[in-house]
Formats: C-alpha cells, structure tokens, sequence
C-alpha cells in the first residue's frame, strides 16, 4: 500500500454532514393479509422536517419497524418502495420457518435508496403465499408498522475538505420588530421547557429543542410544553397533534380513535367514537359522556339492566327482557311455566306475580281477589279490559266509586252526609235516635199546637238554616259536653219580601247537664210562659247546637 497516496488523499477527503435520525409515526391500522393475496399501506413521510435535530432530507438508509401476527411466518414476503421509487425486498418467502408468533417489532433494514430525498409516499407490501396446507381460517394481520429514517439534512457532498457551515434554523413564529435576536448571540436565559441544545429568545417559542413536547399554531410557530393540551395527543417525536374535533382526549387523530369526548357528546367504547345518539343495545350515562351496554336481551334501556325494548322473539317483563311464552304462562330462567290460576298473564309464580287476572278475579294492589277488601271499589274502567279494584279516598269506610263524594259508610268519629264524611256532634232525638251533627235541628211538622205534657216524639231531622221550620216543642241530646243553644227567632212574614235568612238573635241559654251518662238536654224555651207550656207558638223557633268556645266558626 502506499502511504503517501493515502495521506495526500486524506487531505482532501471530503467530509459528510451530521447524520440526522427521524422517526416517524407509526401506523395503526389494522389490515387483514389473506392467502394468496397482497396488503399495501401507504404512509406519507415528512422526514421531520418540521425538527431540524432531526430533518432527513438525505437517506442513507432506512429501518422498518413492524408487528404481523400470523400462522406460519414463513409464508410472508415483505417489501419497502421509496418516494423515488426504488423497491427493496425486506424478508423473503422461508420454507422451513413454522412458526405461529409472526412478528412483534421487528426490524428490517435497507439501503438501497441511499442519497434519495425522504419525504414521500413510502408503500410497504405484504405477501402470504402458503407453502403448504394450513388454518386458513385464522388469517394473518398487519398490526402497525413505521419508519425510521437515517440521513443528513444537506446534500452530503461538498467540494471542499471544509466541514460544511451548518446554520441553526429558526422556527417559524410571529414576528416581533423588537425581537432581532441573531442565532447566536441571545445572552439571556432560555424557558424551563427547552432542552439543553438552548434557544434563540426568551419564552417556550424561542426552543431550539424542546425537553418534554410541543404543539405547533396555526401560523406553524412551535410551542414548547410539559404536557400535551387538552383535544391532543402525544404523537412521535415529541409532537403533540390534534386529536378529532369531538374528542376530549384520545390516542390518534382519527374520529375513531377517541378516549374520552366534549360536552354533548357520548364515547361509544366499541368503536371509539364520540356520538350524539347512543345505538341501540346502550344507553347514555351522562355523568361519565360514555354509551353503556345494556343486559344481553335489551334492545333499548334506561340502565343496563332497565330495559325499555326487547330484542325480537323476547317480551318484557316488568324491566326484563325474557323468552316470549304464551299467555298464563312465565319464564322462569330456564323454560316457560304455568302463572297462577288467578292470573290471566303473569311475570312470575304465585298470585302475587300476576300482571292481569283470570275471569271472576280481580287485581287488588298487585295481587289477584274474588272480590274487592273493605276500603276498595270495583272499578269498570280498565284501560286493558281487565277490571281492577281500586282503594276509596282516605276519607271513606266504604266507598262506590273514586273521591271524597262517594262515601258509604264512615269511620268512627264522622258522619255520613251527602255521600261525605264530616266530623262533628252526634246528636239523637227524644227516643235515642242518630240527628247527625253541627247542623240545624227541626222536626218534620211546622207550627201547630201540641200536647201540654210529656216531650215530643217526632223525628228531628237535619236541614240547613236558609229552611228554618222546627217542632214547637222537642228534645235533643248530644254526645259533646261543651256546647250552648242559641235560640232564634224570625218574625212573620210581611208584604215585603225579604232575605231567607233574616233572624233575630235574642240570646242563649245554657245547657242543663244530665246526671249520669254525661249527655245534654234541651228544651224549647219559647212554649213556655212562667215555667208552663204552651199550645202554641206566635212565631217558628229552634234549636242550633254550637261549639261554645266559637260560635261563628261552628255554624254548618
């Protein structure tokens, strides 16, 4: 060899730039290889131009980075076209390799397109050609892949045996006619989030470099930051992209590619996607944005075990969708069995599990009777055809039909009038007899004269007062011990007519209690002159039975 020639060659060899490395992002879409048959993926490369650390602009060679599952490796044949359109064959056909794990991050390298430019359509196929028999029912799939480009940012080749002048590039940014900072010369500190290759100017746009990521603006200036904003995602290279306009957050920029969504809309777990509208067999839980899967059986629900709606050949029962058995019978898990013989159809066994009841029964509070409980009434108006009874108002013992005006009987301590229940005095006549109470007591005759000895017997009567008309002479007792009787009297009718209600009240007169059962005793206080009775009465008179403590409240 000689050494001289080397040396003087030396001297003048010229010297290649900085080798840059840039990887970009790596596809996820999944793609199925079929036997006998090619899969093509396209991925456009940027060379990372956007990062001039790492802008390959130059190739000198290329790393492919891929996941395959499949059932027999050897069967594949790989291949890698560049931009330029130079095809280089990155795994051949292997007879004896059977293996079933395929590959998971493999990489495969050429060179053939060295010095070539990086940016541009990269096409990856691949072949299965089976070699011989085998499952062709578990396919192979083309999981992810990307490249990894080796390079220079300038044409490697200078004519002189200087190093080639490399000028740091600026980012792109808004600019400012007072920031005339040169590339080298700005003295002041850098922002926390560039890294140690420095900065051109203060604040996280003015990065050479940035330590953990960034995000790019509109008018392409670059931001450096800790963590990646809301709506993006961490992408290579540091970059964090734009997830879809109706993601929250998510894992690419693809609509189905979502992790979380904005407010108004609902992550659909199973495609990844954010919608309106949940699809059927979900329902929305608005306080996670998530469409949730309904029970197995629900086409439609409010929760997942509520259902609204049943899959086809299923019927709901109650909020459950269960095989559709025929009427009278319920399914019970496992098949369909016989309701209840009260029940006309049912949701489960016994008569309390009936839905609407055989003929001659009826449903009382979810549950089938011959006829209808004390407090309930039959009613004729079931919207179904089937009848029902149904529970009186509160008020009511008994009852004939819905509301306080139907009554037919009463609880203790109230009184039946005019199909109501009311609360008040019980009042008897002279032979023990119910009157009723509160109201105006007066007999069924009008003035007329009477026997002079011994109470009257006639039957007193409710009536209110517009229609005073009383017994000249009668007896009444009430079960209230507290009351007082306010006497009045109308006088004759005169030529002119006046108002129904005009009375005199003159004054009252206290109560006699009764020695014994505690009960009160009137009398007619009128008929009477110097403690005598008379036979009769100038004008009609009666008795009001009234709480003592407030008269004007207890009038009915």
């Amino acid at each position: 060899m000689d050494a001289e020639a080397m040396v003087m060659e030396a001297e003048k060899w010229t010297t290649v730039p900085q080798q840059h490395v840039c990887v970009e992002s790596t596809d996820r879409q999944i793609k199925t290889i079929r036997p006998n048959s090619a899969v093509r993926s396209i991925y456009k490369a940027s060379g990372c131009s956007d990062n001039p650390n790492h802008h390959v602009n130059y190739l000198e060679h290329v790393v492919v980075r891929i996941t395959i599952t499949h059932p027999r490796r050897g069967d594949l044949a790989i291949y890698l076209t560049s931009p330029s359109g130079t095809r280089s064959q990155l795994l051949a056909n292997r007879l004896f390799d059977h293996s079933m794990e395929g590959f998971k991050n493999w990489e495969f390298m050429t060179i053939h397109c060295w010095g070539e430019l990086a940016a541009g359509d990269w096409i990856l196929e691949v072949y299965d050609t089976p070699s011989q028999l085998r499952n062709f029912k578990t396919p192979g799939k083309l999981k992810e892949w990307s490249l990894v480009l080796y390079g220079t940012s300038v044409q490697p080749y200078s004519p002189t045996n200087e190093f080639p002048k490399v000028e740091r590039v600026r980012y792109s940014r808004v600019e400012d006619p007072t920031d005339d900072y040169g590339t080298e010369d700005y003295p002041g500190p850098c922002d926390p989030e560039c890294s140690e290759v420095g900065c051109d100017g203060p604040g996280p746009d003015h990065c050479s470099d940035c330590l953990h990521y960034y995000y790019k603006l509109k008018n392409n200036t670059r931001i450096c930051v800790s963590s990646c904003p809301s709506g993006h995602y961490h992408a290579d290279k540091k970059r964090c992209r734009k997830c879809a306009p109706n993601c929250e957050a998510c894992f690419g920029s693809h609509g189905d590619q979502c992790l979380s969504c904005k407010h108004g809309y609902f992550l659909n777990e199973e495609t990844s996607s954010c919608v309106t509208h949940c699809p059927d067999g979900s329902y929305q839980d608005t306080k996670k944005n998530l469409c949730r899967k309904c029970s197995e059986n629900c086409k439609t629900c409010t929760e997942s075990h509520n259902c609204t709606e049943c899959r086809d050949g299923l019927s709901l029962q109650g909020s459950r969708c269960s095989i559709a058995c025929e009427d009278g019978q319920y399914f019970n898990g496992q098949d369909c069995q016989p309701c209840h013989r009260f029940c006309a159809t049912c949701a489960g066994a016994g008569a309390d599990g009936c839905i609407n009841c055989t003929e001659g029964y009826f449903m009382e509070d979810g549950r089938c009777v011959h006829s209808c409980s004390i407090s309930y009434y039959f009613d004729y108006s079931s919207e179904n055809g089937y009848k029902s009874c149904k529970k009186c108002d509160t008020s009511c013992l008994t009852c004939s039909g819905p509301g306080f005006k139907n009554c037919t009987s009463c609880p203790n301590g109230y009184l039946l009038d005019l199909g109501m229940c009311q609360m008040g005095a019980i009042c008897k006549d002279g032979n023990g007899r119910v009157l009723g109470g509160r109201r105006l007591l007066y007999a069924s005759e009008k003035e007329q004269s009477v026997p002079t000895e011994g109470p009257s017997t006639t039957l007193l009567q409710n009536m209110y007062i517009p229609r005073l008309s009383f017994h000249p002479r009668f007896i009444c007792s009430c079960r209230l011990i507290d009351y007082s009787i306010l006497l009045l009297k109308r006088k004759k009718k005169q030529k002119k007519s006046k108002p129904p209600l005009s009375f005199l009240l003159f004054f009252f007169f206290p109560l006699k209690s009764v020695q014994g059962d505690g009960e009160l005793f009137c009398q007619n206080l009128n008929g009477k002159k110097n403690n005598k009775p008379t036979t009769s009465l100038p004008f009609i008179t009666g008795c009001l039975v009234l709480n003592s403590q407030d008269h004007r409240d207890s009038i009915v």
